[in-house]
């Protein structure tokens, strides 16, 4: 597939980089040589300097036969330019625009990416994505990376499997036959830092990270089932009030109306912005990194500090912080690989990486078929996606233990007339069925072809 990208920061590099060792054919424009010359000499792409927008910076890039263009600079006017310029002059079969402002989301014009009028067909939110991220954190306590499947009813997440709990209590197999109707699957695990997929005959240990597909109605078992309890949340602090942490904030208050949020911002106008679009709020004044202010706080008994700046290294440190004080849960915006690795030595409990959501939201459109989500785990060593059975498939009418899948790969839970299954052996798959299916980094080409005469293709 060729691909062409716009934009060498963060977002641009790590799909190229995916799509790169995936061996596609990748070119990226950018107006930074800099960025282009250390891109051109860690990475199997073609570069090209120039704005994205511009026809001819475009064209000699390879528009004119390239499948897909991904729009991901830091500027939404020149994505959604990039789009609408591939589109007509070029005929670009599929148009990604990373989109941030909120003006451009509403809904008086949710209508306003289409075909027929902004030439773009999917658009890319990192703010939306993380805002929701966050959310889950205190509507789910003890998820860590997760996506959503199936018309929001199906989550796909990881969970540490906690000492003592049910989840390590023996073979999957036995343990799940003595919690009946969770709707949930653990399709893999990693220990030791290696990921990989497991089977009911695999025994978890304490301290494993446990890859799970879970009906949303019961998450709330399902993570008791690892160890992690139910105690419903009363306060959340977040450190930065930008249109992240509002976000996050509203999402909260939403399906946890008695929770009270606290923000911590440096900006007055900002901080007091987010506190009066939410009840139940407080903002302060002043660095997540003072002590005093994170007491002023209440960050003693919290039960969620979350570090939502544009910086990785106090949003490291805040984090911390607030959880030598006393919060019971402490997590960090992180987008730098380095600063993730330190998360476990500093006691913070969880690190959201936007270039990681955001990827995972772009990818999507590049797996071959009906893919209708998809959630990149571990900085892409495993994959999540929702994919649809259509009726000439091998898949369908079958039962899953006559299927030809790979080792590697485990189909997680089946979507039917709105309603989860959990597969087992004897689970047949119908026409129109959704399946979730998780898969190792090494297996991504095997599952395509797997899927590609069971999936439509774009």
């Amino acid at each position: 597939m060729k691909v062409l990208i716009c934009g060498a920061g963060a977002v641009g590099r790590a799909i190229a980089e995916r799509l790169a060792d995936e061996r596609n054919s990748v070119t990226l424009v950018d107006i930074s040589s800099d960025a282009l010359a250390r891109l051109a000499d860690e990475l199997d792409v073609v570069t090209i300097e120039g704005h994205g927008s511009h026809p001819d910076v475009l064209y000699r890039a390879g528009a004119a036969d390239c499948d897909i263009l991904f729009a991901v600079t830091p500027s939404d006017e020149v994505n959604i330019t990039a789009c609408t310029v591939s589109h007509t002059l070029f005929n670009v079969p599929t148009k990604i625009a990373r989109v941030r402002a909120a003006a451009y989301r509403t809904s008086d014009w949710a209508d306003l990416f289409a075909r027929d009028r902004v030439p773009i067909d999917a658009t890319i939110s990192p703010d939306i994505e993380v805002a929701e991220a966050i959310a889950r954190l205190v509507t789910m306590p003890g998820v860590g990376e997760s996506g959503s499947f199936c018309r929001g009813q199906v989550l796909g997440f990881s969970v540490e499997c906690q000492a003592g709990s049910p989840a390590v209590a023996g073979p999957l197999r036995e343990v799940n036959g003595r919690f009946p109707g969770l709707d949930a699957t653990v399709v893999g695990k990693m220990r030791a830092g290696k990921v990989s997929v497991v089977g009911a005959e695999h025994v978890l240990e304490p301290g494993d990270v446990a890859y799970v597909v879970a009906a949303v109605v019961n998450i709330g078992e399902v993570l008791a089932f690892f160890g992690h309890g139910a105690r419903a949340p009363r306060r959340v602090i977040i450190a930065g009030s930008g249109h992240v942490g509002v976000r996050a904030g509203e999402l909260i208050g939403k399906a946890l109306p008695d929770v009270k949020v606290r923000f911590i911002d440096t900006v007055r106008e900002r901080a007091l912005s987010a506190a009066e679009a939410l009840p139940h709020s407080l903002a302060l004044l002043g660095s997540a990194l003072d002590e005093s202010i994170l007491r002023d706080a209440g960050v003693d008994g919290a039960d969620l500090f979350f570090a939502a700046s544009n910086d990785d290294a106090a949003n490291l440190l805040s984090g911390a912080l607030a959880k030598k004080l006393g919060s019971r849960r402490s997590a960090s915006l992180l987008s730098a690989p380095g600063y993730r690795a330190l998360i476990g030595d500093l006691k913070i409990d969880a690190a959201i990486d936007p270039t990681a959501l955001t990827v995972s939201k772009a990818l999507r459109h590049i797996r071959r078929g009906k893919i209708r989500a998809l959630l990149s785990l571990e900085q892409g060593r495993a994959e999540m996606i929702e994919a649809e059975a259509l009726a000439p498939s091998a898949l369908v009418g079958r039962p899953l233990r006559d299927l030809d899948i790979t080792e590697g790969i485990r189909i997680g839970a089946v979507f039917r007339q709105g309603q989860v299954l959990a597969p087992t052996g004897d689970t047949v798959i119908a026409a129109h069925d959704r399946l979730v299916v998780f898969s190792t980094a090494d297996k991504y080409k095997e599952i395509e072809q797997i899927f590609r005469v069971s999936l439509e293709f774009f």
